[in-house]
């Protein structure tokens, strides 16, 4: 993937609001929290589809962090519930009809 600092896009990734992003660092994934910290959100950037959801939790929380593992398929989600959610996104299918 390569993108120049003109390249942009508008997209629609949840009605709800985006609380918190994070790219992996081979640029071809990103991670995105709902504004009700209850759902993340990993898509596939070249394709803008979506891979998978992850639910962080039922109660609504403060999303203040989302990293990425640089050589391994986890990412962590901090929140201000003081949590720290450890996820394996590891072999996951594009979930269907989900883009952005």
């Amino acid at each position: 993937l390569s993108l120049s600092p003109s390249t942009s896009y508008l997209c629609e990734i949840t009605q709800n609001g985006v609380a918190a992003i994070a790219f992996h660092p081979s640029g071809k994934l990103l991670l995105t929290a709902s504004k009700k910290g209850t759902l993340i959100r990993l898509w596939d950037v070249e394709t803008r589809k979506l891979k998978r959801v992850f639910r962080r939790g039922t109660s609504n929380a403060t999303i203040t962090k989302l990293v990425f593992n640089h050589t391994q398929p986890f990412f962590a989600c901090h929140s201000l519930h003081g949590t720290c959610h450890i996820f394996n996104y590891g072999d996951v299918e594009e979930q269907e009809e989900s883009g952005w």
